[in-house]
C-alpha cells in the first residue's frame, strides 16, 4: 500500500512538473497538492474518531438501558417477592 501511495505521489508531482505552465503557477499548485496530502491524515483520523464516537454512544445507551432493566426486575423481586423467570 505504501509502495502505491509513493508511486502515486512521484506521479502527480510529475505531472504538475511537466504540466505546459509557468513556474511560478507550476509550485503554487505542486504546494497546493502537498497541501491537501498532508491534512488528508488528520482529516481521515476525525473521521475515524467520530464513527467511534457515534458506536461508542449507541453502546454506552444500550449497556444503560440493560443495566436499568435488571436493576427494576431486582428491586420487583426484592419488594413484591416477585422471582425472575428467565
Amino acid at each position: 500500500m505504501s509502495k502505491f501511495l509513493l508511486g502515486l505521489a512521484i506521479g502527480v508531482a510529475s505531472g504538475i512538473l511537466f504540466a505546459p505552465a509557468q513556474g511560478e503557477q507550476t509550485r503554487e499548485r505542486l504546494a497546493a497538492k502537498l497541501q491537501d496530502w498532508k491534512e488528508l491524515p488528520r482529516k481521515k483520523a476525525a473521521q475515524f474518531a467520530d464513527a467511534n464516537k457515534e458506536k461508542a454512544s449507541e453502546a454506552a445507551a444500550e449497556i444503560a438501558k440493560k443495566a436499568t432493566e435488571s436493576a427494576i426486575d431486582a428491586a420487583k423481586e426484592d419488594l413484591l417477592g416477585e422471582e425472575k423467570t428467565a
